[in-house]
């Protein structure tokens, strides 16, 4: 990165409006990317299905309707693995709702129950397995993103063009 700048990092739920300049850049996982913005698509999010590693049923994955689930509340419902938990797991087998990735992972290591993670983050985790292969209809792309009019901003240039080397560089632990 060039001396002289500074990253200034907003982790939430919150999609930040890059039309009406919340953010500079956004490193975004979706499924689609406004026309409007200037979009560099840098790897894609896989997601599968976790659970705590000795829980008795892991090895033995055979419906949602068998264990408990946690699951992204309203503020994820955005997301893919959120969609993918909604579409196929019975209401009656949630047990737990969180507003973030790393406590859907707590909770799901502290045996609480099964969830969709982010392949890189559930892989991270010693106490957590792999309990399906990559869900195919959870995968979405992962776009950096900028505003056209700043795209050519020496500073904005040098990280976007940082943050797209790094980002590619990893695309295997996203996939």
């Amino acid at each position: 990165i060039e001396p002289g700048i500074v990253v200034e990092i907003s982790v939430a739920n919150a999609i930040y409006d890059l039309s009406r300049r919340d953010a500079d850049i956004a490193i975004r996982p979706s499924a689609v990317v406004s026309e409007q913005l200037v979009a560099r698509r840098v790897g894609t999010v896989a997601s599968a299905v976790y659970a705590r590693a000795d829980a008795a049923w892991a090895g033995e994955f055979k419906s949602a309707s068998d264990q408990a689930w946690v699951a992204a509340d309203a503020s994820l419902s955005h997301a893919s693995s959120a969609r993918w938990i909604a579409a196929h797991v019975p209401l009656a087998q949630i047990v737990l709702r969180a507003d973030s990735w790393i406590a859907l992972m707590q909770a799901a290591k502290s045996g609480i129950g099964a969830t969709v993670l982010p392949c890189y983050l559930g892989d991270s985790e010693p106490l957590l397995t792999r309990v399906t292969p990559v869900l195919e209809d959870a995968a979405v792309p992962l776009w950096l993103i900028t505003h056209p009019d700043l795209r050519h901003v020496r500073r904005i240039a040098a990280l976007t063009e940082f943050l797209s080397q790094r980002l590619q560089r990893e695309a295997a632990r996203f996939e």
